[in-house]
């Protein structure tokens, strides 16, 4: 509340100076709660005095300067002389059209004509398997040594015939074939070695063929590099020739720059000696110029002087006023202030009459309050009794019912909570003893409000917040 009447007598005056810097609330009496119930006497204050106006009568007279300052115009002035020498630059004409070496050389290829026996030759070696039937030493010696099996075998049956008396028998056979088997095995004896002699022949013919086709690939090897060297020949008689050529054209074009930079070293004197003499008559016109400048500075000097005198006059005429008006709005600023403090305090004694205002109505209201709560109460106590009634006769007639429990708390007050049977409720009520030694009854779910005294300390508190 000490707030909002700051706020607003701190509005009532804007731009005051006597603002209140601080401000302490005034205490209220109570009357006694026997006379007027708890009330305060309030007092309405008298209206402060309105705040009059005050014009300013000061005055000041501006005074214009009277100076003048008269421009001079320069009448001095520069001819331009233009340059009339020229350099035409001229065009060289030689030219040089780079040639092409065109070469009739191409890469020859190496196609080995001992390359299909070359390979079957390496792939017998490599892949080495060996079939006597297919060996002409095996086969040789097979017809040998079977025709002496045979002589043999014949051999051996006259013999076992001519011990039979020139007939044959079963022995003569038998001796005969083991004289074949013995040529036979002989003849299989000598297959490894037969087989090391046909793989020597192989590898044999694989190093022939590799040394013919190595000594003809040297050949086309030999024929490429002359077939090289000519060419590389010829592509160096070429690039000397392009050197030649090119070296010449070079030559035209540097005595060709020679010739235009001694032209463009004769234009340039010319010009240079066109720009000195143009640097000459520029400074004299400059000349002219700076010492106009210098007269016409001294009369700028002479008139700003007397601008800056009329200057400090008019400052001293400006701050005389600037004082008065000062002095004027000193005198309004306490005159302000000492109606801001008096309107202050008007302020002050009507926030304290509207606070015991409210006060009082407040009190008013929380009577009105308090009376409807106990009337509340006591409806919500009545109902509770028929209910606890009600549900006391359902427990005692149900058969079945539960059994009730009792808990009390050393703060003066204690609930009772029980069930009824079939016909009884899900309700718990609460016995409460308030501070003046009143017991009240109800269920727990009306007994969460507040309670009279606690009301009433909840205002208290608001009020003095």
């Amino acid at each position: 509340m000490a707030g909002s009447r700051g706020g607003a007598s701190g509005g009532a005056i804007q731009g005051g100076s006597g603002s209140r810097s601080s401000y302490k609330k005034k205490t209220v009496t109570k009357t006694s709660s026997s006379s007027s119930g708890g009330k305060v006497s309030v007092s309405k204050p008298s209206t402060v005095a309105d705040y009059t106006q005050s014009n300013y009568t000061g005055k000041y007279n501006s005074k214009s300067y009277t100076g003048k300052y008269n421009t001079n115009n320069y009448t001095g002035n520069y001819n331009t002389s233009a340059f009339t020498g020229s350099y035409n630059p001229s065009t060289y004409t030689g030219t040089y059209n780079p040639s092409t070496y065109k070469s009739n050389y191409k890469e020859g290829t190496y196609k080995s004509e001992y390359g299909d026996r070359l390979n079957a030759a390496l792939n017998s070696v490599t892949d080495w398997s060996y079939d006597p039937m297919k060996d002409a030493s095996y086969q040789a010696l097979a017809k040998v040594y079977a025709a002496q099996g045979n002589l043999a075998a014949k051999n051996s049956m006259a013999d076992a015939a001519a011990l039979n008396g020139g007939y044959g028998s079963s022995y003569a056979v038998s001796a005969a074939q083991q004289a074949r088997n013995q040529y036979n095995q002989q003849l299989a004896a000598l297959v490894p070695e037969l087989e090391q002699a046909a793989y020597n022949r192989a590898s044999n013919t694989l190093s022939a063929l590799r040394d013919a086709d190595n000594t003809a690939y040297g050949r086309f090897r030999d024929t490429e590099a002359d077939r090289q060297w000519k060419e590389s020949h010829n592509f160096d008689v070429w690039n000397a020739n392009e050197a030649n050529r090119y070296n010449a054209a070079n030559y035209n074009l540097d005595v060709f720059k020679t010739n235009e930079a001694n032209r463009q070293f004769l234009a340039n004197y010319n010009l240079d000696k066109y720009r000195a003499n143009q640097d000459e008559r520029q400074f004299a016109a400059n000349y002219d110029l700076d010492k106009y400048k210098t007269n016409q500075s001294e009369r700028q000097f002479l008139a700003n002087y007397n601008l800056d005198k009329y200057k400090a006059n008019q400052d001293e005429r400006q701050f005389a006023a600037n004082y008065n008006l000062d002095r004027y709005k000193a005198n309004q600023s306490e005159r302000q202030y000492a109606y801001s403090q008096n309107y202050n305090k008007y302020r002050d004694l009507m926030s304290d009459y509207q606070w015991g205002m409210n006060y009082n109505y407040q009190l008013g209201r929380d009577t009105v309050a308090d009376s409807q709560w106990a009337q509340e109460f006591a409806t919500k106590n009545d109902q509770w009794e028929k209910e606890f009634a009600l549900s006391k006769k359902g427990s005692s007639g149900g058969g079945g019912g539960g059994g009730g429990g009792r808990r009390s708390s050393g703060g003066g007050s204690s609930y009772s909570s029980g069930g009824g049977g079939s016909t009884g409720t899900d309700k718990k009520y609460e016995t409460k003893t308030l501070s003046s030694g009143a017991v009240i009854r109800g269920s727990i779910n009306d007994q969460n409000e507040t309670t009279k005294k606690e009301m009433r300390d909840l205002r208290k508190l608001n009020r003095k917040k």
